[in-house]
């Protein structure tokens, strides 16, 4: 408040400061002014920019009337143009209009916008910068607290700050409509951390399904096979994933690391080793939602073109707040080349690209290879955790035709695992499809799946792999 109120106080000045509030939705920006105002006796008066910004007429016209009405009611005109500004389309045509109509404005005028906007200083003159960040994690901590004003308001308020990064007007949004919502259905009692997730989620206005697919799991860390040193280093992704927040606000540690603090994962491995299955995993024990980028409508072959996806693709990330995964990503971030012409200088430009919004984005990106050798040991060394998936050996084969089998009284109990696994050299992927086989043929049979028949559905299974028995 002390430096917008210094900035508000030398507005009216001749040539004074034409304040832009900068910061994501719902930190406080138009309440912060309208205090600093109130202390002057003086109102605010909005102006949805964005909601204007039809033909460059409609648009003049109506932002005219505007500044006018703000005028008449002696109150400073707050011109919102959060979404206006980061769309040059719109924002190009009408931009040079609206400085000569601030210009001819008799007062101080104010603006709005999620970031800095360095154009918006080429056609307004005296632009300022007044930063609004995005809360800390404590002060999301208690602002979900004030507003549940519940007995479990802190340790909910604990969960979600770890789990989302909200601004305090979008919490107490939130809350309104997860209680709206439980009387609408006649539930009783306190509101949920579930509900309130959900609500949040509502509010997350993105575009991602544009350009990436939601992706889940129904398998349980009970399920999972894989070896010891594989499962450390998904219990280190999932620490700093879940205590992100507390090390880099909490503990200071963010303004320490000015780049690179994105959480940068690869996966690699044979197909069927559960690279796929486990990034899935990791999302539902964080509670995160999970996008699977369809790479083939990130590249493109025009100059210029996959920059420009990938930016979309990160933006829309940003806004939704979920965990990105690159599937099978050897055809987008292959190996950089020596530029010997035009085409290796783009492809290279992409891939720097690429290796800088994963170190910027504020989240988790997750990869997956099946050949690590065609990733750029550049890019290697910028990622976070690689995590390689072996093939399993003969005893990890054996619990895993134990654990995929169903847990039900249609299963042989005389099944000798260790043959199974000793046998038939398979990928975990490979065994749930022999074991999927196997029961469909007990279901069609109408007997018990045994010894016999998951052995007829390995040797079907290897035949397909191209093996013969």
């Amino acid at each position: 408040l002390a430096e917008l109120g210094a900035v508000v106080a030398r507005a009216d000045e001749p040539e004074g400061p034409r304040p832009c509030l900068v910061g994501p939705l719902g930190t406080g920006r138009r309440t912060a002014l309208g205090t600093v105002l109130a202390a002057q006796g003086r109102g605010v008066f909005t102006v949805e920019l964005e909601r204007l910004a039809q033909d460059e007429k409609t648009f003049v016209s109506r932002v005219a009337g505007g500044l006018r009405e703000a005028v008449l009611r002696g109150a400073v005109p707050l011109l919102r143009g959060d979404t206006l500004f980061d769309d040059r389309q719109k924002w190009d045509p009408v931009a040079e209009r609206l400085g000569e109509l601030v210009d001819r404005h008799p007062g101080p005028v104010v603006f709005t916008a999620r970031q800095p906007v360095a154009h918006l200083a080429q056609n307004v003159r005296h632009v300022v910068d007044v930063a609004f960040p995005a809360p800390t994690t404590g002060e999301q901590r208690a602002a979900w607290e004030a507003a549940l004003n519940q007995p479990d308001g802190a340790q909910i308020g604990r969960a979600l700050s770890e789990r989302f990064t909200v601004t305090p007007g979008s919490v107490h949004h939130a809350v309104a409509d997860a209680r709206a919502r439980r009387r609408f259905v006649g539930l009783k009692g306190p509101i949920t951390e579930d509900d309130l997730v959900q609500a949040v989620r509502r509010r997350l206005d993105h575009a991602l399904s544009n350009v990436a697919e939601p992706f889940s799991t129904s398998v349980e860390w009970r399920d999972v096979v894989l070896p010891d040193e594989v499962m450390e280093s998904l219990k280190d992704i999932i620490a700093q994933a879940k205590h992100r927040e507390r090390v880099f606000d909490d503990w200071g540690m963010r303004r320490k690391m000015s780049y690179g603090r994105g959480l940068a994962c690869m996966f690699s491995g044979p197909p069927g080793t559960g690279k796929t299955m486990m990034a899935a995993l990791i999302a539902k024990t964080l509670g995160r939602e999970l996008y699977k980028v369809d790479v083939s409508r990130i590249v493109s072959k025009w100059v210029g073109e996959t920059e420009k996806n990938l930016a979309r693709v990160f933006d829309e990330a940003e806004k939704a707040q979920v965990i990105l995964l690159f599937d099978e990503a050897d055809s987008l971030f292959s190996s950089r080349t020596e530029v010997k012409g035009s085409n290796d200088r783009f492809a290279n430009m992409e891939v720097n690209y690429l290796l800088q919004r994963m170190e910027s984005y504020d989240g988790m990106s997750l990869l997956t290879t099946n050949l690590e050798k065609s990733i750029d040991e550049a890019f290697k060394r910028r990622l976070k955790f690689r995590v390689h998936f072996p093939l399993p050996d003969a005893d990890d084969r054996a619990e895993l035709w134990r654990r995929m089998l169903p847990e039900a009284e249609v299963v042989s109990q005389a099944i000798d695992f260790p043959k199974l696994g000793k046998r038939f050299q398979m990928s975990g992927g490979n065994i749930k499809n022999a074991v999927l086989r196997a029961c469909f043929f007990a279901a069609d049979e109408q007997v018990t799946i045994d010894d016999e028949m998951l052995w007829r559905a390995a040797k079907a299974e290897a035949r397909e792999m191209g093996r013969l028995f």
